[in-house]
């Protein structure tokens, strides 16, 4: 990434001029940089000269930080992302907490018809469910047969003569030692801005998804999250 290098490529030169980081020539190109690639726009030149100075405060702690991880002090390093000119007060009351935005509820009469909707796709959803289980337990469980609905043992994990079944199987012990680390960020695509939009769930499932399927077969697709958020109630918000 543009920003990534550059500032691997600067940190070296500003390490010892954290002082005068505000004045130094890399830092303002690297200030330039960032409102290019982030595409800032602020509204009047007092509003440029605040974020200057909170992206020079954010500047000196990844500086500081990762020089700590140069010197193996720490495992990770940090980098600047879209919310490098904001202190951290106003990131914590512009992204988290509980945005109720949106949230109230509808006029009765608006509502009849997205009930509905819900009820149809709760049911399809169930038929669905229950047919996969089916499946799933023709494939894995053999000699498993469908309980007739006269049977008094017509309930699941039973047979029609009334044998219990056991449902559980254990796995076979793996020969194989557990590794001390384990890393998938090879399989993972890169993490997304979902801004204020409480729609958290859609994100976290699509990337488990897209993370699974990588490792499966080896290739990264990308699953849509406003296919999730438009089939959820609640206007979406998790």
């Amino acid at each position: 990434e543009q920003i990534g290098k550059a500032m691997t490529k600067l940190s070296k030169k500003l390490q010892d001029k954290l002082e005068v980081l505000k004045d130094n020539k890399y830092a303002i190109k690297l200030w330039k940089l960032y409102k290019k690639y982030y595409r800032k726009n602020y509204t009047s030149p007092n509003e440029e000269k605040e974020r200057l100075g909170k992206f020079i405060d954010n500047l000196k702690i990844i500086i500081q930080e990762n020089f700590r991880f140069d010197e193996g002090e720490k495992s990770f390093k940090l980098q600047l992302n879209q919310y490098g000119d904001m202190s951290l007060d106003e990131f914590r009351k512009t992204l988290t907490g509980l945005n109720e935005d949106g949230q109230g509820e509808k006029p009765a009469g608006d509502n009849i018809e997205q009930q509905m909707n819900q009820r149809m796709r709760r049911f399809l959803v169930d038929s669905v469910k229950k047919k996969i289980k089916k499946k799933l337990k023709e494939k894995f469980l053999p000699g498993y047969k469908k309980p007739s609905s006269s049977s008094k043992y017509s309930v699941p994990g039973y047979y029609p003569s009334g044998t219990r079944i056991n449902t559980v199987t254990k796995r076979p012990a793996s020969p194989v030692a557990a590794k001390g680390t384990v890393d998938y960020r090879q399989y993972m695509n890169p993490i997304e801005n979902q801004g204020r939009c409480g729609s958290c769930y859609a994100f976290a499932v699509t990337a488990a998804v897209e993370g699974t399927l990588a490792f499966k077969t080896g290739s990264k697709i990308k699953l849509s999250k406003q296919e999730l958020i438009d089939c959820s109630s609640n206007n979406g918000c998790s």
